[in-house]
């Protein structure tokens, strides 16, 4: 766990004002009524997008309430401030939309002259998006995996890997679909997994093929045979449709990357220089991949574990003669396709190096017990 930001709010504008049955705002002042509304975002703000979701079934309804009764029995108590205060909601976050902690993450966008937090949300059916702008890939993508979402993903057709341009990201924030993957060697991957996508149905497989889902991996990593195609699949082979076991999880991924010289954000305007970018587009390439998943058992109890998947690189000048002289991107991996246990760390460790708090609205004393730990068991 880690420490909450200084500045309590930051003010963020949604294009439409939408409460569905899996996510929406709650709000602790004066009815808004149904007018587009100014918000600002429990943590720290960022441009916000909201689509309208189904309505579950009955089943579904209830499981919904069974699992909000385990977050609440688990949340801190949350204190009112003054005014109209919005907070975003969504069942694909357990213990709050993860929150930035500092101020690493300020730019400013072309064409402006203030900062601001660099980080847009993209609310879908089947996950939600935590965009970073400069980079133009996504910081963390969470989602619920329940076994309603099971049994439909096995009734939905695959959708062909189709990439396109999320419009909804501004456009400073988007770099085209191409990573250049022969020259580079990195994929698109997937954050929201493709498979899992289809639970939602083909618009929603269609969302999760938006550049807003995809960050740059290197193929050894994103591949079949990798530890972390295992790891997906292992959520994915989880039978929750057997009761007398765990019920749902959340899924977050993301990326984390490289500010050796303002780790703690000191000086947003210089941070992330040293990120290596690739194509015209400016994509930042990425120094690690991550996974958390947590869950809480039959007695309440609420579990997590951490994976990061570390593809360290440097960029070195490129062959004489070759086009535009450009510099070539160099991996220096490990064992891609080791144990998962060789890529479990703690949830302080990810926390740390992307200046997010995951979990919170989760008591601070349990956050203690379970964020500092290294375990490797689903």
């Amino acid at each position: 766990m880690i420490g909450p930001a200084s500045t309590l709010t930051r003010l963020a504008v949604m294009s439409a004002f939408v409460i569905a049955a899996t996510m929406g705002l709650t709000q602790t002042g004066p009815s808004p009524g149904t007018q587009p509304v100014p918000i600002a975002v429990e943590g720290r703000g960022a441009q916000v997008t909201l689509r309208q979701a189904s309505w579950p079934s009955a089943q579904e309804r209830r499981l919904d309430q069974s699992l909000r009764n385990q977050i609440d029995a688990l949340s801190a108590p949350q204190q009112g401030g003054n005014g109209p205060h919005w907070q975003l909601r969504s069942r694909h976050f357990v213990f709050g939309m993860p929150a930035l902690v500092d101020n690493r993450y300020d730019f400013i966008p072309p064409g402006q002259n203030a900062s601001h937090p660099g980080i847009s949300i993209l609310v879908r059916e089947g996950f939600v998006v935590g965009h970073f702008d400069r980079m133009k890939a996504p910081l963390w993508v969470a989602r619920r995996w329940t076994r309603f979402d099971q049994a439909r993903m096995s009734q939905t057709p695959s959708q062909d890997h189709r990439w396109r341009e999320d419009l909804e990201l501004p456009a400073y924030a988007r770099g085209g679909t191409s990573y250049r993957g022969k020259e580079t060697g990195l994929d698109l991957g997937h954050m929201a997994r493709h498979n899992m996508n289809r639970a939602w149905g083909a618009d929603s497989s269609d969302w999760g093929l938006t550049m807003s889902n995809a960050a740059p991996q290197h193929k050894n990593i994103n591949r079949n045979g990798s530890a972390w195609r295992a790891l997906e699949k292992r959520i994915v082979d989880i039978d929750l449709a057997n009761r007398s076991q765990v019920q749902a999880l959340w899924v977050l991924s993301g990326t984390l990357y490289r500010d050796q010289e303002n780790p703690s954000g000191e000086t947003p305007e210089e941070d992330f220089v040293d990120v290596a970018r690739i194509t015209p587009g400016g994509f930042g390439v990425p120094d690690a991949t991550y996974k958390i998943i947590a869950w809480f058992d039959l007695d309440g109890h609420f579990h997590a574990r951490a994976f990061a998947f570390e593809q360290p690189h440097i960029l070195v000048p490129g062959e004489e003669g070759t086009e535009n002289n450009e510099l070539k991107l160099m991996f220096e991996l490990g064992n891609t396709k080791a144990d998962l246990e060789s890529f479990a760390v703690s949830i302080d460790h990810i926390e740390t190096r992307s200046g997010i708090d995951f979990f919170p609205l989760l008591q601070a004393d349990l956050a203690e017990e379970l964020e500092g730990v290294v375990r490797a068991n689903l």
